[in-house]
């Protein structure tokens, strides 16, 4: 059990956090148990939507404009590629860091060459 959880098993907690949930317009929790657990520190209405990532669809790609941004910034003054190369893969979906690795093989031999391209 953690601090947190002792804290809010206080009344003092449970008060505070019944006082901010009631000044929220929306409560929107991800699983029947977060609405559950909201609603036992004072959330009026939540609404169970789900998780918002997961309701996402994949968001637009271009080529040309992923070309032109790894032009600006694989490009340096004297046109040599700058080092160290750093990507991130971030808040990704299940079953994406095995695309991630796949990427990531994919780089390696990329940029050895991409210089060559810009």
């Amino acid at each position: 059990e953690g601090s947190a959880d002792r804290w809010l098993r206080w009344g003092l907690g449970r008060a505070l956090a019944g006082f901010l949930l009631k000044s929220f317009q929306a409560v929107l929790p991800q699983s029947a148990e977060d609405m559950r657990r909201l609603q036992s520190l004072g959330a009026a209405e939540p609404q169970l939507l789900g998780s918002l990532k997961a309701c996402g669809g994949a968001l637009p790609y271009s080529v040309e404009q992923r070309d032109q941004i790894v032009r600006l910034v694989c490009q340096t003054e004297a046109g040599h590629l700058p080092l160290p190369r750093i990507w991130v893969g971030a808040s990704t979906h299940a079953g994406e860091e095995e695309k991630l690795a796949a990427v990531q093989q994919d780089l390696l031999h990329a940029w050895t060459t991409i210089g060559e391209e810009y």
